[in-house]
């Protein structure tokens, strides 16, 4: 409701005053940030598409409605313009640097939100593992290994149902924090029972993630960068070197074998 109204207000105002200060269409950028702040990036993409194709039809729009004067019939001189052109420049600053500033904090509280909702259903099914973990004297080696196997069939119940590696930033502490255990112990679990370090052990969860879709044909719906960044990488360099390490194919040489059977 906010946005739609700044919109038609600000659309009026460009109306009025689109031959006389044309900073006014400056406006336009506090209102393309709000609707990033409240959608996605598709919608904000659409939007801004919309203000573009608008702003440039506006004066013939103003003249049609006899709306807007030319700037040389303006009472304003040139001087108070110029003053007024300088308040519109800061008041479109202040309120995209508000806009900024709100939007990346909702994105860490979004953020802050899914590791607490991760923290809550591992809590709800699994008991605290330190408590399973935790004995008075050092356990026999056998005993240790049983222990570990625990762990490492919590950590692949976890990554199978809750997929917490679709999160860019996830990390060791993440995983022994939602395990409620210490990063010692889930690297001993991922090394002696998987076989692998952490950082494998992510990838390839990852990469088969891709390649599932893949598979599906999830590529000709959406980008390859959609689908990369839904499976918890951040940067194409990365995932291209780190697919070809796992398949011995690029990304774009996977998806031609595939589409070939």
């Amino acid at each position: 409701i906010i946005a739609t109204t700044c919109s038609c207000l600000v659309f009026y105002l460009c109306l009025l005053l689109c031959h006389v200060c044309t900073t006014i269409f400056y406006f336009y950028v506090p209102i393309i940030l709000l609707v990033l702040l409240i959608s996605d990036i598709k919608t904000t993409a659409i939007v801004t598409i919309f203000i573009i194709l608008l702003s440039a039809f506006t004066k013939n729009l103003a003249e049609f409605f006899n709306l807007s004067q030319p700037k040389s019939s303006s009472i304003l001189n040139s001087e108070v313009l110029n003053y007024i052109e300088w308040i519109e420049v800061f008041i479109v600053s202040y309120l995209s640097f508000y806009i900024l500033y709100y939007y990346n904090e909702l994105k860490k509280i979004e953020a802050t939100f899914a590791s607490e909702v991760f923290h809550i259903q591992i809590q709800e099914d699994n008991p605290p593992i330190d408590k399973i973990l935790k004995t008075i004297t050092p356990p026999l080696p056998d005993q240790q290994d049983d222990k570990l196997d625990v762990l490492y069939q919590k950590i692949i119940d976890l990554f199978e149902t809750q997929k917490p590696y679709q999160h860019s930033d996830f990390n060791l502490k993440k995983l022994a924090d939602i395990l409620y255990t210490n990063t010692t112990y889930v690297s001993k679990a991922l090394n002696i029972c998987g076989g692998k370090k952490f950082n494998q052990f992510v990838n390839e969860y990852r990469i088969n993630q891709v390649k599932k879709e893949i598979e599906n044909k999830i590529h000709q719906k959406f980008t390859l960068e959609h689908i990369y960044t839904n499976a918890g990488f951040s940067q194409q360099a990365t995932f291209n070197r780190i697919f070809k390490e796992q398949t011995g194919l690029t990304p774009s040489e996977y998806i031609e074998n595939r589409s070939r059977c």
